[in-house]
């Protein structure tokens, strides 16, 4: 198990392969400002990503967290084009949009999502929430469920 991946006010821009079980990457700035910079998440073209969460500690569940600080912004997180990607867990984006672009998606058997706004266009994909309970999340008895919370 990796353990968190602190990005301090950076972006992330996955353009090869990349593989992480077991760790979170945590997008925050050590900055406490509430206007302090919050990166964001790019996967762009043919990059393949396996990223599983931790399922147990502080980050049990989470694969992808970006602090709540970070600014609304229209397509600032994307996974584009034929991008594969297995991310197992929670991608946490709540002030921000999160963007699945083309054949962009995910083949993992539990991906949640949590965020502002979410787009999908082109083939995006996403398997079933099967096996959520052993990642460290809650089961779900769909596999799409949509929640609008104000």
């Amino acid at each position: 198990n990796f353990g968190p991946i602190y990005i301090n006010g950076g972006n992330v821009d996955f353009q090869g392969t990349f593989n992480c079980t077991g760790c979170t990457i945590v997008l925050t700035n050590k900055n406490t400002s509430p206007t302090a910079t919050i990166g964001t998440v790019t996967s762009n073209a043919q990059a393949v990503n396996n990223i599983t969460a931790p399922t147990t500690g502080t980050w049990k569940g989470i694969s992808i967290y970006q602090d709540r600080r970070a600014v609304d912004c229209s397509g600032c997180n994307k996974l584009n084009g034929g991008s594969s990607s297995a991310i197992t867990g929670a991608l946490y984006f709540p002030s921000s949009d999160l963007w699945y672009n083309g054949g962009g998606g995910t083949n993992a058997t539990c991906t949640m999502i949590v965020a502002r706004r979410i787009t999908f266009t082109g083939n995006s994909k996403f398997k079933g929430l099967s096996q959520c309970v052993t990642e460290g999340l809650p089961q779900n008895n769909s596999s799409r469920i949509i929640r609008l919370v104000a």
